[in-house]
């Protein structure tokens, strides 16, 4: 075998003739003419920690007592000056044994022959070759002699000591010359450099920190939750600590709502620091020309019951669904809305309110106290408390939606009066049924539960066909085959029930970002890519600011083969979400597999680690075709657990049966991705043949 060493080299550097790796396995290569030959690797595992001692020792030489110490520090000196000679036997038949000098007292590597490739990263950073740095630290390995971990306890004392020493050099050394460095050309080097260097030290906050402002200098709002959550998860793992105060300071002041203007072509400015909600801790913004912002957090519950707390939930994902409609406003959900979070969103945005409330059951009924706090000043704008009996919640929500706007944007919803009024009074049957519909639906964990909720829907609709929620929520259950907890069907059927339901609600409500992506949706799985397309890019304009809304069109579009488009709309979800849950993440994965950026994709799934079947069946493939085979196998076992409890066909289920219904689930328009998907699939074990 004859390959390149990563395809690049320093023309100011001359390479000695063989190459020590230290980091992973230990190996020795001979170079010649920039080319790396077969391993020259010792089979024992003295002579390659013989080896490994000489080639990190200062001036590459070391005293036999030395040798002996470290590696037969357990016998007795005769038998241990044996051995050594022994092992220099080995070593003497190797190709490379006229460099090695040995004389009665000392044992020393030729010198400028031997360079170990710690010795050429730091080499590479010395002069500030960037893109030799990055390709020399791809695929270096974490930890330095894995092999010869065990091998004599003196031994692993050294081992310990020069596995320390190693890392810090490779980091202080490279972390200096990338902090220095400034020329635009150079970023995507340097950001991959420090993503390497996380891998090799995962508790260095200075790497983490200076990763961090360079995702953010690019412009990738994404690498800059990923590589944060990356630091986080191993923090977590491996010290069981959170990253430090100085860290979070700047992850949260990095992640504030980014600008909608277009980006200028000058370089961009230093991010400003968000304010908090206290008024005399807030800094001093010149600009404030953003779109406002609101933040919808979860409604607390107060006392026993499950009632409250259904109604609590149904109430903020609708406010959540109206909000995101109107054009000016952007609407955010934060599940933890502590004051650190809050100031992350506010930026330069005109205003900035958090919304939230609370529920307790009481009398048959609830009450529901709802708070507007202006962020930026800290002032209680707006508050009500409503008593409410269970019939009466379908006009409440309408009631609370137009009070909320009215507060926020009243050139958005000029007629207040009149939408208050005509949201007072006794709600009718079909609202009480709606919401036991939504709260069957959110309680629901099986597909009889499933069926349940779409039953109710059905019947929400046949009582008053006005009721524009009920359309879309039954049209995502019928459009996505129950959830994605159906397979083994024929998905015709309920495909032509959602499509006559999302058009339904189109002529209700033809300015509704969320119909128009309902429609997309089922367009996309008809085939009409013309109107799908048409339909995802009507709900962008409806909804520029609403994050979701954004993540779920430009993941349509991904299946439709339009990945730059798509690539930007999910991009701009992370913008303006400085919380994003796993499923942008995952949707991101996806993309990014469908590029052949299967690495990419794959530390995006690690992140996300999103349960549902499709994002499993593609990180199955994917794995396959980063030639992981051994984590792809295991992928496959559990996607087969997986789906087999979606399988309602009475034949036995097969292989073939899961790739078709992963097809299914993911109707990728391009016969190239659909291939590539398939062919991740067989290379992880899932037969497709009879």
């Amino acid at each position: 075998m004859v390959y390149r060493e990563n395809n690049v080299k320093p023309t100011s550097l001359t390479p000695p003739r063989f190459v020590v790796r230290l980091h992973g396995d230990f190996r020795i290569s001979q170079r010649d003419a920039g080319i790396v030959t077969d391993s020259l690797t010792p089979s024992s595992r003295k002579a390659r920690a013989l080896l490994a001692i000489l080639a990190t020792s200062p001036e590459q030489l070391v005293s036999r007592e030395r040798l002996i110490g470290l590696l037969w520090s357990e016998r007795g000196e005769t038998q241990a000056r044996a051995s050594l000679r022994q092992t220099l036997a080995e070593l003497r038949r190797l190709p490379y044994a006229d460099a090695l000098l040995i004389s009665r007292r000392e044992i020393r590597l030729a010198p400028t022959l031997f360079e170990t490739d710690a010795d050429r990263i730091t080499a590479y950073a010395a002069a500030q070759d960037f893109a030799g740095l990055a390709a020399a630290l791809t695929d270096i390995d974490r930890t330095i002699l894995a092999d010869l971990e065990g091998l004599d306890p003196a031994f692993d004392d050294w081992l310990f000591v020069e596995r320390e020493r190693q890392r810090n050099r490779l980091v202080v050394e490279v972390l200096a010359v990338v902090g220095a460095a400034s020329d635009p050309e150079s970023l995507g080097h340097r950001r991959s450099i420090l993503s390497a260097l996380q891998q090799v030290d995962g508790g260095d906050e200075a790497i983490v920190r200076l990763g961090l402002s360079l995702d953010h200098q690019a412009g990738d709002h994404a690498a800059v939750h990923r590589r944060y959550r990356q630091f986080q998860g191993a923090l977590k793992r491996d010290y069981d600590a959170q990253p430090s105060a100085e860290t979070q300071q700047l992850f949260r002041r990095l992640i504030s709502v980014a600008p909608v203007a277009p980006a200028a072509a000058t370089p961009p400015p230093a991010p400003i620091a968000a304010p908090t909600i206290a008024p005399d801790s807030v800094p001093h913004i010149t600009e404030r020309h953003e779109p406002p912002i609101i933040v919808l957090s979860p409604f607390v519950t107060i006392g026993e019951g499950d009632d409250a707390a259904m109604v609590a939930q149904i109430m903020h994902d609708d406010l959540q669904t109206a909000l995101g409609g109107f054009r000016d406003l952007r609407v955010l959900s934060i599940a933890d809305p502590t004051p650190e979070r809050l100031a992350a969103v506010c930026g330069s945005s005109i205003a900035s309110y958090a919304l939230g409330g609370t529920a307790r059951a009481q009398d048959g009924g609830f009450r529901v106290n709802l708070r507007l706090t202006a962020l930026d000043r800290g002032v209680l704008v707006w508050s009500r408390q409503i008593t409410v009996q269970a019939a009466t919640l379908g006009s409440v929500v309408d009631e609370l939606v137009a009070r909320i706007a009215g507060a926020i944007l009243p050139v958005v919803v000029r007629d207040i009066g009149q939408a208050l009024d005509t949201t007072t009074g006794a709600t009718p049957a079909s609202s009480s049924l709606y919401f036991g519909a939504r709260a069957r639906l959110l309680s629901s964990s099986t597909l009889a539960e499933v069926r349940e909720a779409a039953e109710l829907f059905e019947k929400v609709i046949e009582e008053d066909p006005s009721i524009v929620n009920a359309h879309l929520h039954l049209a995502r259950i019928y459009n996505t085959d129950f959830m994605l907890r159906l397979a083994g069907h024929d998905p015709a059927p309920l495909r032509a029930r959602a499509f006559e339901l999302s058009l339904r609600a189109a002529a209700l409500d033809p300015a509704n970002g969320h119909v128009h992506s309902r429609l997309g949706w089922c367009y996309l799985r008809r085939g009409d890519i013309t109107q799908a397309v048409r339909r995802f890019e009507n709900s962008v304009e409806i909804g520029p600011y609403h994050a979701d809304g954004l993540n779920e069109a430009g993941f349509g579009l991904c299946h439709l083969g339009l990945l730059d488009r798509a690539g930007e709309l999910i991009k701009r979800a992370f913008e303006l979400n400085p919380f994003p849950p796993d499923e942008y993440f995952s949707d991101v994965a996806v993309l990014a597999m469908l590029r052949g950026e299967h690495d990419e994709a794959e530390a995006q799934f690690e992140i996300s680690r999103d349960p549902a079947i499709h994002y499993q069946a593609v990180r199955c493939a994917n794995l396959a075709l980063a030639g992981r085979m051994d984590r792809a196998r295991e992928e496959a076992d559990i996607l087969r657990k997986a789906f087999a409890p979606l399988w309602h066909n009475p034949i036995p289920l097969t292989d073939a049966d899961i790739v078709a219904g992963i097809h299914v689930f993911l109707p990728l328009h391009e016969a190239g991705h659909r291939d590539m998907l398939e062919r991740g699939l067989r290379a992880a074990g899932l037969c497709v043949s009879a």
